[in-house]
Parts: C-alpha cells; structure tokens; sequence
C-alpha cells in the first residue's frame, strides 16, 4: 500500500495494513469503504510521527495528542487500535480527557488577565488536594467568573462585588467559598465568605409559586414515575429559576454527584440542586435516558471527506 510505504515505523505500517484489512473484514458491504479508509491516513500518518514505539500508545496517550473529538470521529480506526493493541478507551478515559482539556482552555483563555496567575496556582493546589478532574474544571470556571465579576487585581476585593456575585449566582456559593479559602489560606489574603440571605432574591411571583404548587399536585396525584417529562422539567426550571427552554437543551450528563450532592451543570456554571428536589431530578434524568435512541452505523461513525 502506498500510504504504508510512506511511514516512517514498521509498527506503523503494520497497523496501517491491519486496520485495512479490518475494515475489509467487519465492513465490507459498507458503501464507499475506500474513501472511509482513505478519511483516516492523516490520523495514521500523525500516529507514525508522534509515537516512535508501539508501545508508546495507549488510552492516556491518544487521547492527550488526538483528544475525544478526533477519536469520535475517526471511530472506526481507534476501535480498530484498541483490539489490536489491547488496551481500552473508558468513558472514564474520554471524560477525564475532555475536563483536562477544558482546564488548559480556561487558563489559556485567562491568561493575559490580572487573575491569571492566581488561578494557575489555584488550579495546582485542587490537584494537590486530589479534587477529581471534573470538580477541578467545576471550581475553575466558578472562580473564572468570580474573578470577572468581582475584578480582582490585588490581594483583596471589594466585598460589595463578592455579595452581589453570590446574590445573582446562588448556586455558586459552594464552589466560591472553595477560591475563597484558597486565597484566604494559600495565598494569605485577607478575605473572607459573607453570609447572603437569598430570602429576597428568590422569592417567586405569585402566578410562579401558584404554578409550581399545581405542578407539584400534579406529581404527588400521579406519583413520580407516572409523570410526564414536561412536568418534571417545569418544575425543576421554575424551582432553580432556570428557562425551561434553556432546561429542554440539556441532556442527563450535565447531572452529577458530587459526594452526596446532585448538582446541574449549565454552561459554564454547577447549580447545586437542593435535596428536596433530588427525586423529580433522578425522575427527569431517568426520562431523558429513555428517549432518542442512538443507532451506531458506519455512516455516523466516519465521516467521509468525499
């Protein structure tokens, strides 16, 4: 083969002629298997410049030099290199990727900014302490939006800004009191977390706390599981003050556990749910799983460049 020829290591070529004829193997009445095949020689050819053995590669490896994008979509050529190499990439793996590479982009996209170093250092001592990679990516983009808000430049801040930031981000209040012992502690600022009574903020209109009342009727008459997906979903927008057309856009893996607490991600933000809402929340996550199945075909997988 001419693209086998071209590479530098004989592991390469191997696997370059493997992975064709397991292609040919597995696939072979796929349309277009040719140009499928043909979609991945820049994949292969940057496997041959980046490994000079083959025991080189590995699950942490690829995704740190091709990242979970490229793997998904050149799927067919990584399923072929963990079968063939013996290893296997986890979602675990593909998570932990993808929250790592989050961090560097919210460092990087931060670093010409007073805080920038504030938040290098700050990110190192999370690790230091053992912070799982998503809680870390989590207390980051708090503190990122923290410090924007707050417009740190030296070692205090106005605490008028800090209680203003917590009233209009309730659901932040855990992650920040996180930056704030940092600086606090590490960093030997005189700071402090101030207490914010969100009574006020929070309180609903009236037509708001009469619906969510009806709602919330509705689910104790038909009890959780018999209730409908809107429902569910209006209850929970009302209650975390979240559009529920901004709700509707996002899927069960923006609900996480973090020890005992449920938290929702929106964007770039953790809105800690509270408990009394944990129920609807687990009903919600268990509708949203059982719809839109996905079909794995070769057609989704690769994608052609023809």
């Amino acid at each position: 083969m001419l693209l086998a020829s071209s590479l530098a290591h004989d592991w390469a070529k191997s696997l370059c002629i493997g992975f064709a004829n397991w292609l040919w193997q597995r696939h072979k009445q796929a349309p277009n298997l040719s140009a499928k095949y043909r979609t991945n020689h820049l994949i292969i050819q940057k496997l041959d410049a980046t490994f000079v053995e083959v025991a080189d590669v590995s699950s942490k490896a690829l995704l740190s030099n091709f990242g979970t994008a490229t793997i998904r979509r050149h799927l067919l050529l990584f399923q072929y290199l963990q079968e063939a190499l013996g290893f296997h990439i986890s979602q675990q793996d593909k998570s932990d990727a993808s929250d790592a590479q989050r961090i560097h982009q919210n460092l990087l996209d931060n670093r010409n900014q007073p805080w920038a170093s504030v938040l290098i250092g700050y990110v190192s001592w999370l690790d230091d302490q053992k912070v799982s990679l998503r809680t870390r990516r989590l207390y980051l983009s708090t503190a990122v939006s923290f410090c924007k808000a707050v417009k740190i430049k030296t070692a205090f801040w106005d605490e008028k800004n800090v209680y203003k930031f917590l009233r209009t981000n309730p659901g932040c209040e855990a992650n920040t009191s996180k930056f704030v012992t940092y600086c606090r502690d590490v960093l030997g600022w005189h700071v402090a977390m101030p207490r914010v009574n969100h009574g006020k903020s929070m309180a609903k209109p009236p037509r708001t706390v009469s619906r969510l009342k009806l709602l919330l009727a509705r689910v104790k008459e038909n009890g959780i599981e018999q209730t409908d997906q809107n429902t569910l979903r209006s209850i929970l927008a009302i209650s975390l003050g979240i559009k529920s057309s901004a709700l509707k856009e996002i899927d069960g893996s923006s609900f996480m556990r973090i020890s005992t607490s449920l938290f929702l991600r929106v964007g770039d933000e953790s809105v800690k749910i509270p408990d009394s809402l944990d129920q609807i929340s687990e009903a919600y996550m268990k509708s949203l799983s059982h719809q839109d199945p996905r079909a794995s075909s070769l057609d989704e997988h690769e994608t052609s460049s023809n």
